[in-house]
């Protein structure tokens, strides 16, 4: 009686989390392929600060990537909002400074290779963008 009775929601939820992360991190593959070859052109082919660039490729990414997450992986049918478009530049406005002081400091004052910093900067950047895509962004009422 007892097992027919349980309620499975948290894995069911659990199941859903999982799901929305996979799809997370496909649309997060592509983006992260989009912010590099940006961050590549104008650092490399173009002569542009890394932290411009950066800067530049960060935000064609991550408007790319509010789009695709919004109706790929959270699949919100809501029409978007000013308030949460807002939401979701704020966020990104406070990623994009946690990553641009991780290259700076990585790339400037440690000395490491930018490619390599642009990369654990970019694995940053997906755990804090799911986190606040998740919870703050696209969270249902």
């Amino acid at each position: 009686m007892f097992l027919a009775t349980y309620d499975q929601s948290p894995n069911k939820t659990m199941n859903i989390m999982f799901g929305q992360f996979i799809k997370f991190s496909f649309v997060g593959l592509f983006n992260t392929l989009l912010d590099f070859f940006i961050y590549y052109s104008l650092s490399r082919w173009l002569g542009i600060n890394f932290l411009i660039a950066n800067a530049v490729a960060f935000i064609c990414a991550a408007t790319a990537s509010y789009f695709l997450n919004r109706n790929i992986t959270f699949k919100v049918k809501t029409v978007a909002s000013i308030k949460e478009f807002g939401y979701y530049v704020l966020l990104g406005a406070i990623t994009l400074i946690i990553v641009e002081t991780f290259m700076y400091f990585g790339v400037d004052v440690y000395k490491f290779n930018d490619l390599l910093t642009k990369f654990l900067a970019t694995l940053i950047s997906v755990l804090l963008n799911f986190t606040f895509s998740k919870w703050v962004v696209f969270r249902k009422n």
